[in-house]
């Protein structure tokens, strides 16, 4: 009997063990930036991820504070470095009212994966009116770059330049109208939007449809 209950409580506590282990992480890139996400389903609670350059200094937060989770939980860094390593924390206030903390974890930055620079367009393929991001991946405090995103046709030729001066770390949306640089819409066809900064380049497809 002694050596039932002995078997007995050391299950129990195995199981408690292994129900506070943290989840795994999965790191995925997106045009360059880095997506960090906790592995599991979370939906309908509500989440801080925080990021640090040390596991006892996770206090910046990279999330909407208590974003709602639709079952990813999950953050866009787009301030991340590539080559760097950073520590990464998920705050959780769960759906059946307990709170939950997992991490930190070190997440070393690829740098043949993650781009200091990126642009994008939304939506693509697209019409019309239209929302551009620009994304610089620098520290806190970083001091801002000169930028020019321009798009260009297939033949190389300026259709119009969306944004010229200084960009801020981390990512910058701006609109744009859905017209060339003459006031005239932008005509159905593929076409090359290009980031250009002292730091380095990127250029993105740009599908506009009829």
């Amino acid at each position: 009997m002694v050596r039932s209950l002995t078997l007995t409580a050391f299950a129990l506590a195995l199981i408690a063990g292994l129900s506070l282990a943290d989840p795994a992480i999965n790191v995925r890139y997106e045009r360059g930036v880095p997506i960090i996400q906790l592995a599991g389903n979370y939906a309908s609670s509500h989440y801080t991820i925080y990021r640090g350059t040390a596991p006892e200094r996770t206090d910046l937060a990279i999330t909407d504070d208590q974003a709602l989770c639709m079952g990813d939980c999950y953050a866009i860094d787009f301030a991340a470095e590539p080559g760097r390593t950073y520590w990464y924390r998920f705050d959780l206030n769960l759906a059946d009212g307990r709170y939950v903390s997992f991490g930190p974890y070190a997440v070393t930055i690829a740098p043949g994966l993650a781009y200091r620079v990126s642009v994008a367009i939304r939506p693509n393929p697209g019409r019309g009116p239209a929302r551009v991001d620009l994304s610089v991946a620098a520290g806190p405090g970083a001091t801002a770059v000169a930028a020019e995103a321009t798009l260009f046709d297939v033949r190389g030729r300026v259709v119009s330049t969306l944004h010229r001066g200084p960009l801020a770390a981390g990512v910058t949306t701006i609109p744009w109208d859905g017209r060339d640089r003459e006031g005239g819409v932008v005509a159905p066809g593929l076409y090359f939007l290009r980031l250009s900064t002292p730091i380095g380049a990127f250029v993105a497809r740009v599908v506009r449809i009829p």
